[in-house]
């Protein structure tokens, strides 16, 4: 994506995309659009991490599944779980 002054995003097509990567890549002058871009990447992917501790947490909470099938649904391993577990029986008194 391509982001205006005003941020918001102009769509681009695959090859505008391509082409827009590349200059980026290659012209010292575009750092900032560099920086930008990794910012916004490191930012998904932490929204996306949370988003998965609060389904876990969710999930723990409701007790519906095991800590293996919350693993599979969520991607978090065993000792993740067991944090937010601990986590969540340290803020709410929750035991499970």
């Amino acid at each position: 994506m391509l982001y205006s002054p005003i941020n918001h995003s102009l769509p681009l097509e695959p090859a505008e995309e391509k082409a827009f990567q590349e200059i980026i890549q290659e012209n010292p002058m575009f750092q900032d659009a560099k920086m930008l871009q990794s910012i916004e990447e490191v930012g998904r992917e932490k929204g996306r991490e949370e988003g998965m501790e609060t389904a876990a947490i969710n999930l723990l909470r409701s007790q519906w599944l095991n800590k293996e099938q919350i693993s599979e649904i969520t991607g978090l391993d065993r000792k993740k779980l067991e944090e937010l577990e601990k986590k969540l029986q340290s803020e709410s008194g929750w035991s499970g």
